[in-house]
């Protein structure tokens, strides 16, 4: 192993310039691949420290198994108004409403591995406050 002088020395001599060309540039690449390989080093360091870590914090837990069967697909609930009947437009919009309901329903289901929730409409009934989502009452 070199001595720190004879480092110092040679760093010395080669920022006096009066070393040959070609001995600065040697020095210059040593320096260069030294630094390159620390950086690298303490990178690859900070790499596995990382993975350690993502493997202890995240240890995954025995998922529930799920059934060989397909999911079923969520069955379409009707709906039972218990008020009169309203304008077709009316009806329309429940039917859609409580389709969106029942998919999100669905997907929650089936992302959690559980059964389908059941839910039925029993009545509805228009909000009396003036304005709804886009602007139209």
């Amino acid at each position: 192993m070199m001595h720190m002088t004879t480092v110092l020395t040679g760093m010395a001599s080669v920022m006096n310039n009066t070393e040959p060309m070609g001995d600065r540039l040697i020095y210059g690449m040593q320096m260069t691949l030294t630094g390159l390989l620390t950086v690298f080093a303490v990178l690859g360091i900070i790499f596995f420290v990382m993975q350690i870590t993502r493997m202890l914090l995240h240890r995954e837990t025995e998922k529930p198994t799920v059934s060989a069967q397909p999911a079923s697909p969520a069955a379409a609930p009707t709906a039972l108004p218990a008020a009169p009947i309203a304008p077709a437009s009316d009806d329309a919009l429940i039917a859609v409403l409580t389709a969106a309901v029942a998919a999100v329903l669905a997907d929650e289901a089936a992302a959690k591995g559980t059964a389908v929730p059941s839910f039925r409409v029993v009545s509805f009934q228009r909000s009396s406050r003036g304005r709804t989502w886009n602007g139209h009452r």
